[in-house]
């Protein structure tokens, strides 16, 4: 099932040059997401009545053009596929005449939130969800491929923790890490560079007082930076530059 919303750019959506950023269009994407999920009775509300939650594993988005402050778009989803452990879902934004904005997917596995662990996606779940079997990226590759020797050079720096960071699940909401990337970014970096793709994988959850360490290098057009600490990698980022888009 194709699900679609209308939103309005506001002004805390948008850089220096009016335009929408990376994270607005990211939470665009969440937010119809989880709707479209509300919609079919697995929605933020519904967790304490069905001990189930819907965990995200992966985001990958690509910007083809970015839309102007107080500019009317329109957010598209659908379920890509959905196997017994992971789901899948992609997306599109679009301006109301069709022009296509930017184009993202993410997969998703289910959790037993009273146990705390994965649970299989039963046949009557997978129904709810209607796979469209539409793909917008040609690959849809689910590890960020990093280089481990650059790792071992790679800059590293600390990030504090916040309490805005963490959502109604106590663990550090998905699209903070993509703030937490920007605030350890070369300063250079962070003021020139136009990302226009973004993949995020999250390999362990962040939970409150955790001591955040967080490696970034650079590799041709994209620059990685992996999330760790003493537990191990925590999420693994790729954000690559407008000058490589068909990377």
């Amino acid at each position: 099932m194709i699900y679609k919303q209308t939103h309005i750019i506001g002004i805390e959506e948008i850089d220096s040059h009016c335009k929408a950023t990376n994270r607005a269009l990211l939470v665009a994407m969440e937010n119809i997401a989880c709707a479209y999920s509300a919609n079919v009775g697995y929605g933020a509300r519904d967790i304490e009545t069905k001990k189930r939650a819907w965990i995200l594993l992966q985001w990958k988005i690509q910007v083809l053009k970015r839309p102007f402050y107080n500019e009317k778009i329109e957010v598209i989803t659908w379920s890509r596929s959905v196997d017994k452990l992971f789901a899948y879902r992609d997306y599109e934004i679009r301006y109301e005449n069709g022009e296509l904005l930017a184009i993202g997917t993410s997969k998703w596995l289910l959790m037993d939130t009273e146990r705390k662990r994965a649970v299989r996606i039963t046949q009557d779940v997978m129904e709810l969800y209607e796979n469209e079997n539409k793909s917008v990226f040609e690959k849809n590759e689910d590890k960020i491929q990093y280089d481990e020797e650059e790792l071992k050079t790679a800059k590293s720096q600390s990030y504090t923790l916040l309490r805005r960071d963490f959502d109604m699940h106590g663990h550090m909401h998905n699209i903070n890490y993509l703030d937490m990337v920007y605030e350890i970014l070369p300063q250079n970096v962070y003021d020139t560079v136009d990302f226009r793709t973004i993949h995020i994988e999250y390999k362990k959850q962040i939970l409150p007082n955790t001591v955040i360490d967080c490696k970034y290098y650079k590799k041709d057009f994209t620059h990685y930076v992996i999330v760790t600490s003493d537990e191990g990698i925590h999420s693994i980022i790729a954000l690559t530059q407008a000058d490589d888009l068909q990377s």
